[in-house]
């Protein structure tokens, strides 16, 4: 763990603090249950702050408790049928990224899929995003993706990123400034379940079956 943090509770794994630091001294490493956490390299670092300045759960709204925004909620189901049939709910995600890309040119698209049997972030070019469909419940692995999406942003590139809350706001926090380019989609989260977990209940499943598993969907 980091400085900063004295709890695990204190981190969402969002991964900001790693994107930012100019040492490159932070990994994120997995602990008994298989959740991926920030963890420094003492000997490179040079207290410089930073990860801790993008971490976005010691931003100040969220210690003071002020809301950030006002809230509005709604619901909704795509009308294309077959894209609601590759869905795990309404569809939402596959229908607001068809409506952006039918008003932006060079869209790609940063969202969670399957590797595996693990799950991780990917970006792919609009519209070669139907990995990306279907609830993953279970934390995504999000490698280098603040990065990438930085620079693609600079070079002009409409991106869409969808995850967590915790992952939009450690996004947010790490580009440090609004994009016109850039466009979040959120959900609403009770909080990821445990890799460790899952793959323990893959492992006991193929045991009983004497199968392989090579794909699976909530």
């Amino acid at each position: 763990m980091l400085y900063f943090l004295k709890d695990k509770s204190d981190c969402s794994g969002c991964t900001a603090c790693k994107a930012v630091c100019p040492m490159q001294c932070i990994e994120m490493i997995r602990d008994e249950r298989g959740f991926l956490y920030p963890s420094a390299d003492i000997s490179k670092c040079v207290s410089c702050g930073k990860c801790e300045s993008v971490c976005p759960l010691r931003s100040e709204e969220i210690m003071s408790g002020t809301p950030i925004s006002e809230q509005i909620a709604a619901a909704a189901v795509t009308r294309n049928d077959a894209k609601w049939q590759q869905a795990s709910s309404g569809g939402a995600f596959g229908a607001i990224c068809d409506c952006i890309s039918r008003n932006c040119n060079n869209v790609l698209v940063y969202g969670a899929i399957f590797d595996g049997l693990y799950v991780k972030h990917i970006g792919e070019n609009y519209p070669k995003i139907q990995k990306m469909f279907k609830s993953k419940y279970v934390q995504s692995d999000m490698g280098n993706c603040f990065n990438e999406i930085k620079e693609r942003l600079k070079k002009g590139d409409n991106v869409i990123f969808s995850g967590t809350p915790c992952q939009v706001a450690g996004l947010r926090k790490f580009l440090s400034k609004d994009y016109d380019n850039l466009f979040c989609i959120d959900f609403i989260c009770h909080g990821v379940g445990s890799p460790k977990i899952f793959d323990t209940y893959i492992r006991e499943r193929e045991k009983k079956e004497k199968k392989r598993i090579a794909e699976y969907t909530f």
